[in-house]
């Protein structure tokens, strides 16, 4: 019997419907309307619309739209016009109308206005207060509370994206006696993966009423992609999910940290409950926010941790370098290869020898993992890490059980030289939302039978204990294991000309970062923290006394604490720039760039700030230095521009033959012809730049991301006015 998997083959971005509460007219480039909502005939009491005609025919529809800031640049094919919306009046009712561009259509939706009764400025929301915190537990708590005040749902939910793929409730905030779902689990399955896609390029998602009809599409064109439509239907998989849940309507933002989705903020209420859009934007701010704090806090941790290893391998290197023959000095320090890549146990194994240290399985199934990585990978210089081995393979294992889980390397091809590392069985107790088995209904399909797989209907606590599996190679002891190799590297007489290669590198980044780095990060974090609190309590003190004079003055050297953190964190993503490993992807450029735009502007932006976003070509990067590249250009232009009275910012791209090159232009303060040859040097600063925020580090590593893309970077003045044009060239 066949089994169907109708959750993960769903097809939900094109349900053909939208919900009840908004109405789509579709426009091509040419704009004539191409697909539109069935409620859009009711609304302007049209009879019909013809498919393919200008939407100028229909004067009942233009004359309330004409006058919209987004429909006028719409009809200027201004781009730009995706990250904005217009309010306008029709009849009698206020509405919200966004245009986003999808090539190759316009998406015109209009969503009714309502008056609420709950926190509509989100004024009780202290942005401040996130950045003070200094534990990753007491982000989340806040934000689940903040947005559960802010929307009033039942149940309010941050939910994690565990490293395996399953999720966990880390959070959560609850009213009106609703069941708590703090630290439970949840399967996989329960978002598949074209649903997280979704959740990535789409982080702001609501369905009012699980129970409501939906309004279906007219349109000629096949399997329209409605993705980019706020009022997409739900898909009924998912609504039954929710029925299951016994809730009526959710509401969901996307928690994303350095471009990957990390979580969802997820909102269930128990009745059917519409939150206006211009809350919802702002309920996705908030999100947005608590994710850059949470990613502060990652980023120090991260930091912390390297150091310690850094100096720990350090360490270890003299050790080795002692050593007239490296392999004896790997085989005398097996205990610490192993403690450092936190293994219960350890094997080198050279050829038909075995050296064992730790938890360590016997000699013999050693050689036949090795014989099994040599098979079954073809890349040999990659490391693979696997938590449950000794389940997948039972027969190789014979009853032994002794490890669970391993991570194997291969350091010398010609010597067949390999290092093991094993874990011992981490027997951990789940608690997940009802039972995470599949669940199976038999239907009929075509007159054969399937077992097609169903939504969950129960979300009792299901007690699992997981066996066969050790603890998961985290990212931050995969980082430690390729530092250990790349140690190996170094001093061994075999790979020379890497060693030569890596320290070229080396010697070239120490020079600027070594010294630098390590007392910022390590020296001066603690004791900012401590100045910090202490500041703090000193200042209140103050005003309680009414001495305001000498609060101010705490609270300027609390701001020179605050440019340090942030230079910290500059210097962090400087040393990332440099040293983490690439992986290129083909990146989706619009909606990044309409992220970034989003984000900085609500930092640096006048209020006047003209934002014109126009051919947006994806590109082969890096997701993470993408980000950072566009972060630093699109944040300097928006900042460089802020006093002006009316700053405009331009991003186009084109390509050639070899790159996709990108432009972004303001109309700021320029930089003066005589410091062209110092603007990509570190903690470099114009001097008509000092009345600005920042630490000249930020162009340093775009610069240095760059070279690493095997891309270029220029810049240009305006001459004949304000601003500069910085060029950016990806390789294609």
């Amino acid at each position: 019997m066949k089994i169907y998997n109708q959750c993960s083959d769903e097809p939900i971005k094109i349900p053909g419907k939208i919900q009840n509460f908004s109405l789509l007219i579709g426009l091509d480039e040419n704009f004539c309307i191409q697909f539109y909502s069935q409620n859009v005939l009711d609304l302007f009491q049209i009879d019909t619309i013809s498919l393919g005609s200008p939407i100028q025919n229909y004067e009942a529809i233009v004359e309330f739209l004409v006058n919209a800031d987004v429909y006028k640049k719409c009809m200027a094919k201004d781009t730009s016009v995706s990250s904005q919306l217009s309010l306008i009046n029709i009849l009698e009712s206020q509405y919200y109308l966004t245009i986003k561009f999808h090539a190759p259509y316009y998406f015109l939706e209009l969503e009714k206005s309502y008056n609420v009764d709950y926190s509509t400025e989100m004024q009780f929301i202290d942005f401040e207060s996130y950045s003070q915190l200094s534990e990753e537990s007491l982000v989340w708590n806040k934000l689940a509370k903040d947005i559960c005040e802010y929307i009033d749902y039942d149940r309010v939910m941050i939910y994690q994206f565990l490293e395996d793929g399953s999720g966990k409730v880390v959070a959560e905030s609850v009213k009106n006696n609703m069941e708590g779902f703090l630290n439970l689990h949840y399967p996989e399955d329960d978002i598949p993966k074209q649903a997280r896609e979704l959740y990535l390029t789409k982080t702001r998602r609501i369905f009012s009423d699980v129970d409501a009809e939906t309004i279906p599409i007219i349109s000629n064109i096949e399997n329209l992609d409605l993705s980019n439509a706020d009022a997409r239907a739900m898909s009924p998989i998912h609504g039954q999910y929710l029925r299951n849940a016994g809730v009526k309507s959710s509401f969901s933002t996307s928690i994303i940290v350095n471009g990957k989705l990390w979580g969802l903020v997820t909102c269930q209420n128990t009745l059917s409950k519409h939150v206006d859009l211009r809350n919802r934007i702002k309920a996705e701010i908030v999100t947005k926010w608590a994710a850059k704090v949470y990613s502060n806090i990652l980023s120090a941790e991260i930091v912390n941790f390297s150091i310690e290893i850094d100096q720990k391998i350090s360490e270890l290197k003299e050790r080795l370098s002692m050593s007239s023959v490296l392999t004896e000095g790997i085989i005398e320090n097996l205990n610490n290869f192993a403690q450092l890549a936190d293994a219960d146990g350890i094997a080198f194994v050279i050829g038909d020898e075995v050296f064992a240290y730790g938890n360590t399985p016997p000699k013999s199934l050693a050689l036949k993992i090795v014989e099994h990585y040599k098979t079954n990978v073809q890349n040999n210089d990659k490391v693979i890490y696997d938590e449950s081995f000794a389940k997948s393979y039972p027969e190789m294992m014979q009853g032994d059980t002794s490890f669970a889980g391993l991570a194997i390397a291969q350091i010398n091809k010609e010597l067949q030289k390999h290092i093991i590392w094993f874990r011992k069985e981490f027997k951990e107790t789940i608690h997940w939302a009802g039972n995470p088995q599949k669940h199976y209904d038999i239907i009929l399909k075509d007159g054969q039978q399937e077992m097609e797989i169903s939504p969950r209907k129960s979300f009792k606590v299901f007690i699992e204990e997981s066996k066969g599996k050790s603890k998961i190679w985290t990212e931050k002891y995969r980082t430690t294991i390729t530092k250990l190799l790349t140690l190996i590297f170094e001093i061994s007489y075999d790979h020379y000309t890497k060693i030569k290669q890596l320290n070229d590198d080396l010697v070239a980044l120490n020079e600027e970062l070594d010294s630098f780095s390590y007392t910022i990060s390590h020296d001066l974090g603690t004791p900012l923290t401590v100045m910090k609190l202490n500041l703090q309590m000193l200042g209140r003190k103050l005003l309680d006394g009414g001495t305001k004079e000498n609060a101010q003055k705490i609270d300027n050297v609390l701001e020179q604490i605050n440019n340090m953190e942030n230079l910290m964190r500059d210097v962090l993503n400087l040393s990332r720039a440099k040293s983490v490993e690439l992986g290129l992807v083909n990146v989706k450029m619009k909606p990044l760039i309409d992220r970034i735009v989003d984000e900085t502007q609500i930092v640096y932006g006048n209020k006047n700030t003209s934002i014109q976003i126009k051919n947006c070509i994806d590109i082969t990067a890096d997701q993470t230095f993408a980000y950072q590249v566009f972060l630093n250009l699109i944040s300097n232009a928006i900042k460089y521009s802020s006093k002006e009275d009316f700053p405009i910012i331009k991003i186009d791209s084109e390509t050639n033959d070899d790159y996709v090159i990108y432009k972004i232009s303001d109309n700021g303060i320029g930089i003066p012809e005589t410091e062209k040859s110092q603007m990509f040097k570190i903690f470099k600063r114009m001097d008509n730049a000092k009345s600005f925020y920042g630490n000249g580090v930020g162009l340093n590593i775009v610069y240095r991301i760059m070279e690493r893309l095997q891309g270029k970077i220029d810049y240009e003045n305006h001459y004949d006015s304000k601003g500069v044009t910085f060029t950016i060239q990806f390789k294609k």
